[in-house]
């Protein structure tokens, strides 16, 4: 299994570049301490893949696109200096994943090849990598983001995740972009109001590790302060969601006119398997425990069981949730609470369990030969919220619940053979003996889904 062991944020001006010039100043220079920072961070990473994304490659609105050749070349012609040049390879295997669930989610990519596409690496790549992968043979896949929405690129983020779980590698993501071009009059793009703005909410969410809020980005104020990185960082912010991490940042200026920022984000990999783990645990020996004797776990036992610190996270944690059992590719019960219904996220996930093996009415209750072959997945539901179309909803990331009187149905989001929205409300309809025909209210809602290996 692979693991995302990293992330980074860093610049891509080229003056940075002792060799180019002008990476002397007094700004710039702690701008390059910075760099030089997430260097060491990478170096103690041990990963063998670094996937950057860039706003500066073959652009698309439509489309995400990929260089899909072995051999990765670039140099520093474009800036008068020709002679500084960089190779990588490309990891192909890991890169023909990402392409494979991409296409699954219904994300629009173009694979660029050099009969058709210019494919030399840009400066979005090479500069962050001038100083992070001079000195090491790291596997490079570069990514150029397309002109999609916020919610796309997050998912976009989510498929990188879930291609590297799925290869061998451990993976670093570089987020290449600058910040607001527009923060000095004497800078090349002159002054706007929205310029500092613009920079000080991003400081405020990657120093709080908060990297959600970038997913519902005021898009007008990053027009206005004429960036270049939002949207690689909403993909990064994909690829981390759900995930405990830390950020630290390496520096922050603006020395040109143009904000700088180099950060690091470590991934909690431990504690987010142990979590995991702890989660699906939860659910499996209070099924465990019920078959054996009858009898329903405590939280004295849950305690005894999972780790203390997790125990005590999801203790003071209240949020609905659903447990879901497969036998094999077929689905075995399945039952929730849409909103927490018990004092913490703990008792609705044992109760919800019994409830999904034993009182399900489309299956007979769990046998005792039937436990060792199920598979489980628990996912931890937010608080839904009211939306007036189906415009509103997004079947990958959204469940949804559809209500008339005292009949409500809910559908979980990104299920297998549910492709689009239209379906997923039907099934919700039937579920809750509505009539499509009728009017109905929605709601959608986000879960966290944890999942057995």
């Amino acid at each position: 299994m692979g693991l995302l062991k990293g992330a980074g944020i860093a610049p891509h001006p080229p003056i940075l570049i002792p060799e180019i010039g002008r990476g002397n100043e007094e700004e710039a220079r702690r701008t390059i301490d910075g760099m030089n920072s997430l260097k060491n961070f990478v170096d103690k990473l041990e990963v063998d893949t670094i996937i950057v994304i860039t706003p500066h490659g073959t652009l698309f609105r439509d489309a995400i696109s990929l260089i899909v050749e072995e051999n990765l070349n670039g140099t520093f012609t474009n800036f008068a200096r020709p002679d500084i040049q960089m190779s990588f390879s490309n990891n192909i295997p890991l890169l023909k994943e990402i392409i494979n669930e991409a296409n699954k989610q219904d994300i629009p990519v173009v694979e660029l090849t050099n009969e058709k596409y210019n494919v030399e690496l840009d400066w979005g790549i090479l500069v962050p990598l001038y100083f992070i992968a001079k000195e090491k043979n790291y596997q490079v896949i570069p990514i150029t983001y397309g002109l999609l929405t916020s919610e796309e690129l997050k998912i976009f983020g989510q498929v990188i995740r879930k291609a590297v779980k799925k290869s061998d590698n451990n993976v670093f993501i570089l987020a290449s972009g600058d910040l607001s071009h527009k923060l000095k009059e004497d800078g090349p793009y002159g002054f706007n109001k929205a310029g500092p703005k613009f920079d000080d909410e991003v400081f405020d969410i990657i120093k709080k590790a908060e990297f959600n809020r970038f997913i519902d980005f005021d898009m007008k104020l990053a027009d206005e302060a004429g960036e270049c990185g939002l949207r690689s960082f909403q993909i990064l912010a994909g690829a981390l969601y759900g995930l405990k991490i830390d950020t630290e940042v390496y520096s922050h200026e603006e020395p040109f006119g143009v904000g700088y920022m180099t950060a690091a984000i470590k991934i909690n990999e431990n504690l987010n398997d142990d979590k995991r783990k702890a989660i699906i645990d939860i659910a499996k020996f209070s099924i465990s425990k019920f078959l054996e004797n009858g009898e329903r776990l405590s939280e004295e036992d849950i305690e005894s069981i999972i780790d203390k610190k997790i125990f005590r996270e999801l203790k003071s944690e209240r949020a609905g949730s659903f447990v879901t059992l497969h036998k094999g590719s077929s689905l075995r019960g399945c039952i929730g609470t849409i909103l927490p219904v018990r004092d913490n996220v703990i008792q609705e996930i044992l109760n919800n369990a019994i409830s999904a093996a034993f009182e399900d009415p489309r299956f007979p209750p769990l046998s005792h030969d039937e436990f060792k072959d199920l598979n489980f997945s628990v996912d931890i539901l937010s608080k839904p919220e009211k939306i007036s179309s189906l415009e509103e909803l997004d079947v990958k990331k959204y469940g949804v619940i559809v209500s008339k009187g005292f009949k409500r149905g809910l559908l979980l989001p990104n299920l297998d053979g549910v492709e689009t929205v239209e379906h997923q409300v039907l099934i919700a309809l039937q579920k809750a003996g509505i009539r499509p025909e009728e009017v109905f209210s929605l709601e959608r809602f986000e879960v966290v889904r944890y999942e057995e290996d």
